[in-house]
């Protein structure tokens, strides 16, 4: 399991551009905790995409709005090996809450 928090100041986990770690062919159930006062979501995107223009990176690699106090759980397969990011697309959210998904 993968488990991610929204914190409150627009941030996951409380660390600059946390790293994720995942197998390539290997599920992954991902959680979304979300501890702040306003609603969040992530998504796992390709590097190069920029809001709002996102797309999943891979089917089902996205939460749904979490509201604050909620948490949302979601399970995907990344199928291609290579690095990614994670992002929060509530617009203005993306350029604090983010992080690098990583699929080995």
């Amino acid at each position: 399991m993968v488990h991610v928090t929204a914190q409150p100041g627009l941030v996951f986990d409380r660390v600059p551009t946390p790293v994720l770690r995942v197998r390539a062919g290997r599920p992954v159930r991902l959680v979304l905790e979300n501890r702040d006062n306003v609603q969040h979501d992530l998504w796992v995107v390709r590097p190069d995409d920029r809001a709002p223009y996102l797309e999943p990176a891979f089917p089902n690699a996205k939460t749904r709005l979490v509201e604050p106090g909620g948490r949302e759980e979601v399970r995907f397969t990344p199928t291609r090996p290579g690095r990614y990011r994670y992002v929060c697309t509530v617009p203005g959210h993306e350029t604090a809450m983010r992080g690098e998904f990583i699929v080995e």
